[in-house]
């Protein structure tokens, strides 16, 4: 649900952006990009924030965004460590780059379809943690 309600905003965000508005998402990708080069994690996770809210406002959907913040608020416990990953940091910089370029583009759909891509990652990224963890520790037999 979270993927393509990013989706949908990321897709909007494409048609409706204005000027200022994607430099402004440019500028949210830069800080993204500086964090991940100094491998700071903490910082990352802040300027992934920034990332994603800057397309909610873009969007124009306040429907939407609202939707999102609601559901990242149940995960957030699941998504503490995400960024913690080997080579987790570096896979979403380019990932917020390749959504970046699309909403850049005005091609709405292809930033539809990275975001999906960029969220459903992330989600892919946590089973496969989960997956490897003991199970005694999750309380299965």
């Amino acid at each position: 649900m979270l993927a393509e309600l990013e989706g949908v905003c990321a897709k909007f965000a494409a048609r409706r952006m204005d000027s200022v508005e994607r430099h402004a998402l440019r500028e949210a990708f830069h800080v993204c990009e500086a964090a991940a080069a100094a491998a700071q994690v903490a910082a990352y996770q802040e300027a992934n924030t920034r990332f994603h809210e800057v397309i909610y406002a873009g969007s124009r959907n306040e429907w939407a965004r609202n939707q999102i913040r609601a559901l990242r608020l149940r995960c957030a416990s699941y998504q503490r460590s995400r960024f913690d990953l080997s080579g987790r940091l570096e896979q979403s910089l380019q990932e917020h780059r390749e959504v970046l370029e699309r909403i850049e583009a005005g091609d709405g759909e292809g930033a539809r379809h990275a975001m999906i891509e960029h969220i459903s990652v992330g989600g892919r990224d946590f089973a496969e943690f989960v997956s490897s963890l003991p199970a005694d520790l999750l309380g299965s037999e």
